[in-house]
């Protein structure tokens, strides 16, 4: 039977299978996207456990309110890393990285956060070997 319709399989100049290429990039954006609607997710949690809301903490970021308002309506997928950066420091939030876990407002995680950002690369690395031998 003829194919009225071959399929073209696409190459890069480079002869790289470009069809593989999308799906890496699919896969990293899914993935960039994830960790956004996390952040977005724990903003919104830690904002109402404070009791506070984002014309607040974007006075205290010196932030247009639109930054923040417009991001935890997913008006807009992202947001500038400086501006989190601010956000967080007037939420008392010592690492952005806390946006990313399950639990931001966990007080035991605020704290290690807070400890782990103070130590020199060779605390942190005696500090994770004690642990990990505990566990062992």
């Amino acid at each position: 039977m003829e194919m009225l319709f071959p399929v073209i399989h696409k190459f890069t100049e480079k002869g790289e299978d470009r069809d593989a290429n999308d799906r890496t990039d699919t896969m990293r954006s899914h993935t960039s996207d994830d960790i956004w609607d996390r952040r977005r997710r724990n903003l919104r949690a830690v904002i109402a456990w404070q009791g506070t809301n984002p014309s607040r903490i974007c006075q205290d970021a010196n932030l247009s309110v639109n930054t923040l308002n417009k991001f935890l309506r997913g008006d807009t997928r992202t947001m500038r890393w400086e501006s989190l950066e601010r956000i967080c420091a007037a939420l008392e939030i010592s690492n952005t990285a806390v946006l990313d876990s399950q639990n931001p407002w966990s007080e035991n995680r605020k704290q290690l956060h807070a400890l782990v950002e103070a130590m020199s690369e060779d605390e942190a690395r005696d500090a994770l070997n004690r642990l990990l031998s505990r566990r062992a």
